[in-house]
């Protein structure tokens, strides 16, 4: 297995030394392999390198994180690495690239943790950039997320015709399903909740 997953490793590790050594689709593909080969035996290095990279090298390196875990079951709340990827996530939300904090906000939204909600209501309260902002109530409501509401009701009352549009929109698509979003316990065993073709139809959105 060790000898199996040094090619990968090292193409990750040279990635994130630097960001022009490889383009952006071999930095996701890495990040997806390593955790389809080594499963959570490799979150507390993963959550090393998300740690220290930044743009897209960083925001590519989440985007296989959130996508691999989602689709092969990995529960990162209730491993022993949880809190350390956690505190790498948090850093990852100070990226100065908008799409790396965006990226930032799936397996945030998506971790049922104790620390995971007060992060994003943080991250909404901080946050300056109008598209961010939104992204960041529209996720958290999608995945249901433990703050997804509060933040929905915080962005309907909301300045910014940006923040406020999504949230309404957000409503009248559950007005119009008649239902009151509630998390799912069933998607931790496997029900592909934003995998990559999610990702991109509410991004599209904005």
């Amino acid at each position: 297995m060790v000898s199996s997953l040094r090619p990968h490793l090292t193409r990750v590790k040279s990635t994130a030394r630097n960001g022009q050594t490889a383009t952006p689709d071999v930095k996701y593909a890495a990040t997806l392999s390593l955790l389809e080969l080594a499963g959570e035996t490799w979150l507390e290095e993963l959550s090393g390198i998300i740690g220290r990279t930044h743009g897209i090298t960083r925001q590519q390196v989440l985007r296989g994180f959130f996508h691999a875990t989602n689709y092969l079951k990995i529960d990162v709340a209730r491993t022993r690495t949880a809190d350390m990827m956690i505190d790498a996530l948090e850093t990852a939300l100070l990226d100065d690239m908008n799409e790396v904090r965006m990226a930032t906000v799936w397996p945030l939204a998506w971790m049922r943790h104790e620390r995971t909600p007060g992060i994003l209501r943080r991250a909404y309260l901080l946050e300056q950039d109008s598209g961010v902002k939104a992204h960041i109530v529209r996720v958290s409501a999608s995945l249901m997320s433990e703050a997804g509401d509060g933040l929905l009701q915080d962005a309907l009352k909301s300045k910014d015709d940006v923040v406020r549009g999504v949230a309404e929109q957000i409503s009248a698509d559950r007005a119009r399903a008649a239902t009151v979003a509630t998390f799912d316990e069933s998607a931790a065993d496997g029900v592909k909740i934003g995998t990559p073709a999610r990702e991109a139809t509410t991004t599209q959105r904005e």
